[in-house]
């Protein structure tokens, strides 16, 4: 419902927490409304709720100050400790039954206990946005549909929430903290479900096990209490909390016959949910877009026969919509159509994936896949397989261990996975497999020479499992798609362009080209056929695609629900001052950037070509490439010529060109076995460090730039290595390599052969000297930090400080430089008109319409 700021009380200097309610939800209370339903929570005064400081609007947000706690929620202490002791579960209850106890007689009611709002300080359970719910469900005076916004979380709901029933007491907040106790107990909420409807389903129709069951060790009449209080019915729970703190402390209380179990749901006096209630709960699930109910259905084709549905979800961290727009981020739906993946940004800066059910109020973040960029769901919906640093690993889908799966090396796109055990990707230009199990990647033989010297990217398993849909790379903006088969590497191009998002009803939907238009053709998955041409789908569901250099993000589940990141990606090449706001330099460029030796002026890359910018004002770009095959590019030490890669013989090779474009531009470097992704010339101009593209890796190598000696490697392991920069004297060469397990920056004597110093923690990539000083910079997340190192007697790291927080520039070898004052940085900055995901549902009647004729 809110933003969260860390601030400081300038008048009392202290630290408190200021939360300003979501826009959206503000415009529909009314600020006059919304102060005078919040002086409830101000009255109150209990030691274990968190006091409300201040409330009040400016500029049109509504907010509320409350302290700072240092600590953590019970939700972060569960997360670590699964299960608590019984005797530290039972007091943590009782002392939040005691402040419900002083709320409830005071008229408020909470409406969502949940561990995520009880604080732990020191041990002691604070009960943090007591009444806000209230506050907000009453100004807002029925109208929460239109806040895209719901109160209530599905695991901690009383089934008189899940029903939505308009009355809801004191006898709400028990059964709520009878499930987080139960929680405590037990290591799992009462029910369990793999989305938020089954959750709600079985609140409102199942009788949830004993805790004895799942602990033993819990005594009787802890147990009888717990079950006592999470009855169906309001009237059959305790009828306060001081009643429910009281039997939790009575070794004599017990409930029901075994002294917990109340009977089976629906039975004559066992506290189950009429069949009317139940019958409608059947109809409803919760509004993922909140407060809203929207109608669904159990059969494929009542689910056809719905009207179209679209709601919009948050970013997870990362607002802009820069991380999840500058790339094919792992933006992935479960086959059912309930759950989505994306990467987001963490506390931390860094980046994770993020698990969201369609029903759900927030996003979870995923624990072991921090770092992680590519995600999608195995067949059966259990399991989650990503990419994460040179590895692929896989994990269950509602949370668990991660498991290695196998090396990949660095380049690699967005798995696919298909039936028959089948984990489909591409690895840097190729198609590979690899068995569910684990095992090293089977590379998809290269039977088209023609196709074989192009990328092969998003592929997309077909059902028969042996056969894959994928995009050629032509380096154009018309990515042509063809299908695969997997044990021949026979290739069939289909007529067709774009990107296959999914295939509903033998339909294959597609992004096609930069205008952001979605398309489905007929396709027979038995003889790999299209039929007909392809046709625009103009449902109000499908508009506003995003597409940026790097594809569409968009997935389709085969039940027809359709996620896609909208909104329109700008990529403007920006020069940064600390405490400045950046200076757009140049719009439409690719974020790859150098600053010549002098600083005086900046070499980019963009879809047209190379550019030399001269930063002094009033000048004119001066074009060194007219192509949009040319990109990576270094100055020469000299200042007077520029190193870049081409792709105009469908390898990289390196060339080198005069810096203001006249001239033709000669090969400096090229491999008849290998690619070259990237190149740069020592500061004498007599070595050129490269890194190549090897089977599913990378290495990083050296030779004489009058092409006479043997390459040396720099850094050639088992491990991916990429990134390599010279130091400004040309005794270091920092790069990036995955020898850890993890995306890391490293430094290494250069020509002299020495063990590698890791300069980054917690992740790090694309590394930039700064020529003023021992200083190297690096990307950790979305964080730029500056580490300070020493070079004598030997190379180490003396520290470490974040300089710029929120950095949603574009990623790459060549993602942002330092200027020569080692200060100013200059980088591609990544900006949308509105950063968000699109959800539809209901929009394959239009597909029968379009494709079948109306018939199912």
């Amino acid at each position: 419902m809110a933003t969260v700021y860390l601030a400081h009380d300038l008048k009392h200097d202290r630290l408190v927490a200021v939360k300003v309610l979501k826009p959206e939800l503000a415009a529909v209370l009314g600020a006059e409304r919304f102060v005078v339903e919040i002086k409830t929570t101000a009255s109150m005064s209990h030691p274990h709720i968190l006091p409300l400081f201040d409330s009040g609007a400016a500029d049109g947000f509504l907010y509320y100050v409350m302290p700072y706690i240092e600590g953590e929620t019970l939700r972060g202490k569960l997360d670590r400790e699964t299960q608590l002791g019984i005797d530290e579960s039972v007091r943590i209850a009782r002392e939040v039954l005691d402040a419900l106890e002083y709320a409830h007689s005071h008229g408020v009611i909470h409406r969502d206990i949940k561990p995520e709002n009880i604080l732990m300080q020191g041990g002691r359970p604070m009960i943090a946005d007591f009444g806000i719910a209230l506050a907000v469900s009453a100004a807002a005076g029925g109208r929460m549909t239109e806040t895209g916004l719901s109160l209530g979380t599905p695991h901690y709901m009383s089934p008189e929430q899940a029903t939505a029933e308009k009355e809801i007491s004191g006898r709400s907040d028990i059964y709520s903290l009878a499930s987080v106790l139960y929680e405590m107990l037990a290591g799992q909420p009462p029910h369990l479900g793999g989305s938020a409807q089954q959750i709600i389903m079985k609140i409102i129709a199942e009788q949830p096990a004993e805790v004895t069951t799942l602990r033993k060790s819990v005594p009787a009449n802890v147990a009888a209490a717990v079950a006592k209080a999470l009855e169906k019915l309001p009237a059959d729970r305790f009828a306060t909390a001081h009643e429910f703190m009281q039997a939790l402390a009575d070794p004599n209380f017990r409930f029901g016959a075994a002294g917990g179990t109340a009977g089976v749901a629906g039975a004559p006096g066992s506290g189950g949910r009429s069949t009317r209630a139940v019958a409608a709960a059947l109809l409803l699930l919760v509004g993922a877009a909140g407060g809203a109910w929207i109608a669904s259905r159990t059969s494929a084709s009542d689910r056809r026969a719905e009207s179209t549905v679209r709601f919009t979800l948050a970013l997870p961290g990362d607002t802009s919509g820069g991380l999840l727009l500058s790339g094919d981020r792992g933006l992935a739906v479960s086959p059912d159509g309930n759950t989505l993946i994306v990467v987001g940004s963490t506390a931390a800066g860094g980046t994770a994936l993020f698990v969201r059910e369609m029903a759900d109020v927030g996003w979870r973040e995923m624990a072991g896949t921090e770092g992680a960029k590519h995600a999608d769901f195995s067949p059966d919906g259990e399991w989650i397989a990503f990419i994460r640093g040179d590895a692929l690993w896989k994990m269950p889908a509602g949370g668990g261990p991660v498991v290695r799966l196998a090396s990949v090396g660095e380049g690699v796109g967005k798995p696919s996975w298909g039936p028959k055990g089948r984990i489909v990707l591409s690895i840097g230009s190729r198609l590979a497999t690899v068995d569910e199990n684990g095992g090293a990647p089977r590379f998809v033989p290269d039977a088209d020479s023609a196709v074989a010297q192009l990328g092969r990217l998003y592929p997309f398993a077909l059902d028969d499992g042996t056969h894959a849909l994928f995009s050629l790379n032509s380096g154009a903006a018309a990515r042509p798609i063809g299908v695969v088969a997997l044990e021949t590497g026979a290739v069939e191009l289909l007529g067709i362009e774009g990107q296959v998002f999914g295939l509903v009803d033998g339909v294959l939907i597609v992004g096609a080209g930069l205008s952001g238009d979605v398309s489905g053709v007929r396709f027979d998955e038995r003889t790999s056929k299209v039929d007909g041409d392809p046709v625009v789908l103009t449902s109000p569901g499908l508009a506003g695609l995003a597409a940026s250099g790097r594809g569409h993000l968009g997935a389709v589940s085969r039940t027809g629900v359709f996620a896609y990141a909208a909104g329109t990606v700008r990529v403007s090449l920006v020069e940064w001052t600390p405490g400045r706001p950046p200076r757009v330099l140049r719009e439409a460029a690719t974020g790859q950037a150098r600053y010549s030796p002098d600083g005086g002026r900046i070499v980019t890359a963009s879809r047209r070509g190379i550019w030399v910018l001269d930063l002094a004002p009033g000048a004119v770009p001066r074009q060194v490439t007219a192509d949009s095959v040319s990109d990576r590019p270094e100055w020469a030490a000299d200042g007077k010529r520029i190193v870049f890669r081409s792709r105009s013989t469908g390898r990289g090779v390196l060339m080198i060109r005069s810096a203001d474009g006249d001239g033709e531009a000669k090969p400096l470097l090229a491999l008849p076995d290998r690619e070259i992704w990237q190149g740069e010339l020592s500061s004498d101009g007599r070595t050129i460090v490269y890194r190549t593209g090897t089977q599913y890796g990378a290495d990083i190598w050296s030779r004489s730039s009058d092409g006479d000696g043997v390459p040396q490697p720099v850094a050639a392991t088992s491990a991916a290595e990429h990134s390599p920069r010279f130091s400004p004297d040309g005794r270091w060469i920092a790069y990036v390599s995955t020898e850890s397990g993890t995306t890391e920056v490293y430094v290494r004597a250069f020509p002299i052969s020495t063990s590698p110093v890791r300069v980054s923690v917690d992740g790090g990539e694309e590394p930039a000297w700064s020529r003023d000083g021992p200083q190297l910079f690096y990307r950790s997340g979305t964080r730029i930090v500056r580490a300070a190192v020493r070079t004598s007697p030997e190379f180490g790291v003396v520290s470490r400080e974040v300089v710029l927080t929120g950095y949603t520039g574009t990623s790459g070898a060549t993602g942002f430089d330092v200027a020569p004052n080692g200060r100013d940085l200059v980088f591609g900055r990544i900006t949308t008109d509105s950063g968000r995901i699109v959800v539809v549902h209901g929009w394959t009647r239009e597909l029968r319409e379009r494709f079948t004729g109306g018939a199912p």
